[in-house]
């Protein structure tokens, strides 16, 4: 009762003391204080004296200085002083360190306490000894250096506890009182840094603020100009000893228990107590609300193996300590690797001609156009194959193909591998200029088109399929290698261009097989994704090698939703991919039957929980949450999408495939810690075409597999115990809209060609569910004529939804775009 007692400020006293009699000689006392009154220096000091004049009542207690000669200092201090000095230490501070960034309010705290063994504490007190610097700045730098590893950050502010205790003031450590105070510390884990150099840093860092320790932290807020620094606290608890224990036998009166009980709540997700002994304490304290156990005992397993790699005397460079021991760092990286299935060298035609050769006469394709069964495709794909090889074509080169959905197309990307060449899709619907930059930087060495293609490109040598030419009978066949070349995609460019990523056959039937072993067979698929996005190889070979028909709407369908949904009642479609987006639209389309749908697999950008619940809602198909930049051949994870929440789960890597989560320096992150995404295995793209820069830039050596590579995928993930990897967001600017990546820097780039040079463009989701790309423009741009000019320059997903004439573009104090000032457009722009 007496802990669920609060304090009144206004009527109680900031003490109470609770008498408990258990028998007539013995009886327990509880002391409860609130933190206005006593701090935890001020505790045994506060105890001393109660055990003195308990022994000896008439005892007169030593002259303590009064608290108000400390408020007198505090008012005495020059504040254009300390304001100049946090002001330094706290320049340019780009945004808060956060542990929890989403949470709000305060909740019960948790604890979880360990002690090191004593040889691990005689180390680290060793350490500290030989750098002639305190433990304290060993324990602040090892939080430091975690929450940096956690959260990728080179620069990271954190609260650190003082004791508040100016040492100028006569007595000081003897007075009873409220003096604690929390400050911010900054510190730079940069990976390069010596291990003695970053604690020598911090050890002045702490030094340097006694001085000024006395300067409120709201204070310090509006200096440093965020609500918010720090979501995370530290305290040492290195204070005045109590009465011995060896004293204790003989004193009248002792404590047994010492707590903070369960009941308290804390402003901080997550701070770390270390109490000095012969043996080091470290006590975590969360918020129940958002962490468990497991994660508290993740996080000191962490704080543990960066305090022995800064104890150790080889004086290694911080990049060279992880959150993980080798055993567990081994044990992570096992838990995030696909199966292992090996493959027979295949290209991706063997997959659809063996197809045929099992049931030549099943339907293969179906549209406007008439159906063709199996036999009739690996026919007419044939006879074209020799065409392209009569018309010069070699095994190895280029050639794009610039015709619309339909049975055409298939059957031209299938002669185009079967001639031995590397399929490069165009989209029809794209702008001239765009069509142009990317034939200009692959230059094909055919575009395999019809008459109204041809009229797209028509400087470039072309092969027209609607043209009735008999194949030449003489060429002998090729037949393309699992190593060959397969395909090139183009993704938009961070450097203001286009570039495109070269797969293998080998890379994508990995990726086709792996289909039929997580998914059931299309049976009946439906083509939707543009021929140019590499989702569209997902559903063609997804359904061709499995001896399914693929539905081919006609060119345009994907912008009428009603049409798709009686697409789906009228041919009785089982398999469903796209992007949430277009899924949400056909849900909303209430007349069709869409009861034959088996299975809907949804890619390219998060899924909103509004769209699982009206998914659950309206069909009873199975949904899939798919994962795979284009430089992992079409997708390389998935997962299931259980009860009504989405969770951006995406899943296990498919067959050959590994997953590598790692901190800056390339060290695998423990469970539940944010990293980067690496991704490995067979799946890889060979790089990107023409560009060895960007390729060396991305495709990095593997640490952990020599010889092999790693592709660096942008992506922040974290991964949880089931194995199953969350997506988290982006380590750079690059946005997903559609389904599409999109780098801003191209689009930025368009708009400083069509006259405005001071443009940034963001991502934004004002609506749940609803993401749109928004251009801020400096100037008065007229808004029409610069939407015309990107519309001929960029293809429609990457054209802004609205723009935003600016004065300036806002900026960090470092110069950087602050993001978070631009304004929400308005409804009319």
């Amino acid at each position: 009762a007496d802990q669920n007692t609060r304090f009144d400020l206004r009527n109680d006293p900031p003490i109470r003391v609770t008498l408990i009699s258990e028998t007539k000689n013995k009886h327990k006392i509880a002391i409860t204080t609130h933190h206005i009154a006593i701090d935890g220096w001020s505790l045994p000091v506060f105890l001393d004296e109660l055990f003195a004049l308990y022994d000896a009542p008439d005892a007169e207690l030593p002259r303590v200085t009064p608290y108000a000669d400390y408020i007198r200092w505090t008012a005495s201090r020059p504040d254009d002083k300390a304001q100049g000095f946090w002001r330094d230490q706290l320049g340019e501070v780009e945004g808060p360190t956060l542990i929890a960034p989403d949470a709000s309010g305060q909740s019960a705290s948790v604890t979880l306490s360990r002690q090191l063994d004593v040889t691990a504490t005689r180390e680290l007190e060793s350490r500290a000894r030989d750098l002639g610097i305190t433990l304290n700045a060993l324990i602040q730098s090892a939080w430091g250096l975690y929450l940096s590893r956690r959260g990728g950050q080179r620069d990271v502010i954190f609260g650190t506890t003082v004791s508040g205790r100016p040492a100028d003031l006569p007595g000081v450590e003897r007075m009873v009182g409220l003096f604690i105070n929390t400050l911010p510390l900054r510190l730079r884990p940069d990976p390069a840094l010596p291990v003695p150099d970053y604690l020598r840093h911090t050890h002045d860092r702490l030094s340097a603020i006694l001085e000024y320790q006395h300067v409120p932290l709201s204070t310090l807020q509006r200096i440093a100009g965020h609500e918010r620094l720090f979501d995370t606290l530290t305290v040492f608890e290195n204070y005045p000893a109590g009465p011995a224990d060896d004293d204790a036998a003989e004193a009248a009166l002792t404590v047994e228990r010492h707590s903070q009980h369960g009941g308290d709540a804390t402003h901080y997700p997550m701070g770390l107590a270390a109490v000095p002994g012969k043996r080091l304490r470290l006590t975590l304290s969360y918020r129940g609300d958002l962490f468990g156990a497991g994660d508290a005992g993740q996080v000191l397993d962490s704080v543990e193996t960066i305090l022995r790699g800064l104890a150790d005397p080889s004086d290694r460079k911080l990049g060279e300590i992880g959150l993980m021991e080798a055993a567990a760092a081994e044990g992570a990286l096992s838990v995030l690797r696909g199966a292992d299935h090996p493959r027979k060298d295949q290209s991706l035609p063997d997959l659809v001609c063996e197809a045929a050769r099992l049931a030549p006469d099943a339907t293969a394709l179906i549209s406007a156009e008439g159906r063709l069964d199996y036999a009739g495709l690996e026919r007419a794909s044939a006879a074209l194959a020799r065409r392209l090889a009569g018309a010069g074509v070699k095994r190895g080169q280029i050639v794009a193909m610039l015709l619309p959905r339909g049975i055409s197309a298939i059957t031209g990307l299938l002669a185009i591998m079967r001639a031995g060449a590397v399929y490069l899709p165009l989209d029809p619907d794209y702008p001239r200029d765009r069509i142009a930059s990317v034939l200009e930087d692959a230059d094909p060495a055919l575009i395999l088109t019809d008459r109204q293609g041809a009229a797209l490109a028509p400087d470039h040598p072309h092969l027209l399929t609607d043209d009735q030419v008999p194949a030449p009978i003489s060429v002998p066949p090729v037949h393309p290698d699992a190593a060959d070349p397969a395909y090139v995609i183009y993704t938009s460019g961070s450097t203001g261009r286009p570039k495109g990523a070269l797969l293998t056959h080998g890379a994508a039937v990995n990726a086709i097989l792996s289909r039929a072993e997580r998914y059931p067979a299309p049976e009946v698929s439906v083509l939707l994704p543009s021929l140019a996005f590499d989702a569209s190889l997902a559903v063609i070979f997804g359904a061709l090698a499995s001896g399914s028909a693929l539905v081919l709407p006609e060119p345009g369908a994907e912008k009428r939703p009603a049409e798709l949904a009686r697409l789906i009642e009228r041919h009785g479609i089982r398999e469903w991919i796209s992007g949430p987006g277009l899924w949400r639209a056909v849900l909303s389309e209430g007349e069709a039957d869409l009861g034959s749908l088996r299975l809907v697999v949804l890619g390219g950008e998060a899924i909103p929980d509004s769209l699982v619940a009206a998914h659950r809602q309206t069909v009873t198909a199975d949904l899939w949450n798919e994962y795979g930049p284009t430089e992992t051949a079409i997708w390389c994870a998935s997962a299931q999408v259980m009860g009504e929440r989405a969770q951006n789960v995406i899943g296990k890597p498919i067959a050959n495939m590994q997953f590598l989560i790692l901190d800056a320096s390339l060290h695998p992150v423990p469970i539940g810690v944010v990293g980067e995404l690496y991704i490995a295995g067979s799946g890889l793209a060979q790089g990107y075409l023409n560009r060895p820069d960007l390729t060396a830039e991305r495709f990095l050596a593997n640490p952990f597999a020599p010889g092999r590579r790693m592709y660096r995928s942008g992506d922040l993930a974290r991964w949880r115990e089931d194995g199953q990897v969350e997506f988290v967001g982006r380590a750079d600017q690059q946005l997903k809209i559609r389904g599409f990546r999109i780098e801003p820097a191209e689009i930025e780039a368009a708009i400083a060609r069509a006259g405005h040079p001071q443009a940034a463009v963001i991502a934004r989701e004002d609506r749940p569910g609803q993401k749109r790309l928004v251009a801020y423009v400096v100037g008065q741009p007229d808004r029409d004529a610069l939407r015309g000019a990107l519309a001929e320059a960029l293809p429609d997903y990457m054209v802004p939804a609205a723009f935003v004439a600016m004065e300036a573009l806002p900026l960090t104090p470092n110069g950087k775009l602050d993001r978070r000032a631009l304004p929400e457009p308005e409804a009319e722009a």
